[in-house]
């Protein structure tokens, strides 16, 4: 894990987040090693690790691979700018209230494209 190097892909809607996340007043921070999370985000003296995902995306390998080895804290995936609303929103809360809110939203999402 201490071999770092650089990993140019990106997904097409980190763009969107990133803009929408500094909006709700967060530090937005890229960051680049492969299976490494997308950004660092921090707020109110709280930093998490984001992984930025489209649609229904599931994590590479070597994202899973980097998650199974990190000691830190939880990993958060954000899909969307309703995504990224939703975590300011719970910010500064446990895991729980806000990997509850990002369910329901995922849920409601799935519901309304199989209608």
């Amino acid at each position: 894990m201490s071999r770092i190097t650089r990993n140019p892909r990106r997904d097409a809607n980190e763009p969107a987040i990133v803009q929408a996340l500094e909006r709700l007043g967060f530090s937005v921070q890229r960051l680049s090693a492969t299976g490494c999370p997308d950004l660092a985000i921090g707020k109110q003296g709280i930093t998490r690790l984001v992984e930025v995902k489209s649609g229904r995306q599931p994590l590479r390998p070597t994202q899973a691979g980097w998650w199974l080895h990190w000691q830190g804290g939880s990993l958060l995936v954000i899909r969307d700018i309703e995504e990224a609303a939703i975590v300011a929103h719970h910010w500064g809360t446990s895991d729980a209230p806000l990997c509850e809110a990002l369910f329901r939203h995922r849920a409601t999402a799935l519901t309304q494209a199989r209608s």
